[in-house]
C-alpha cells in the first residue's frame, strides 16, 4: 500500500495572514516546498483579530474545544479554509488571539505569551 505523508504544521505566523517578522515568510515557504514533494499538510495557527483572517473564508468546524493549559482547561473554537492546497485551521480564543499585535506592543511582549504559544 503507497500512502502519501502527512504533516500537521503549526505556526504562530504565516504570510500573508499573520505577520510580525520573516517568521511569517519562512512558514509560508515551507508547506509549498513540502507539498511539491507530495506531502499532504494542514496548517493550524491562531485566529487572530485583523482584517487578513476576518476576511478569509472560513467556516467554524469546532466549538468549545476544551484544550489543556497548564492546570486549566481553556475553550477554544476551530474553523477551516482552504489555501492553495492546502487545508488551514485557525484556533480562535478571543483571550489569548484578539488582540492588535502578535506578540506584544512597543512596551514589552505580552506577559502570558508562554500560555498563548
Amino acid at each position: 500500500m503507497n500512502h502519501k505523508p502527512r504533516v500537521i504544521y503549526v505556526t504562530p505566523e504565516f504570510s500573508p495572514l499573520a505577520k510580525s517578522g520573516e517568521l511569517a515568510d519562512v512558514a509560508a515557504s515551507l508547506p509549498k516546498y513540502l507539498s511539491s514533494l507530495g506531502i499532504k499538510i494542514s496548517i493550524f495557527m491562531p485566529k487572530y483579530r485583523n482584517p487578513e483572517i476576518e476576511s478569509f473564508p472560513k467556516e467554524l468546524v469546532m466549538r468549545d474545544l476544551l484544550v489543556p493549559v497548564g492546570g486549566e482547561k481553556v475553550k477554544a473554537s476551530v474553523y477551516k479554509g482552504e489555501l492553495g492546497k492546502h487545508d488551514i485551521y485557525f484556533i480562535d480564543n478571543p483571550k489569548y488571539f484578539w488582540r492588535d499585535y502578535i506578540y506584544g506592543t512597543g512596551k514589552g511582549e505580552y506577559l502570558d505569551n508562554d500560555e498563548r504559544f
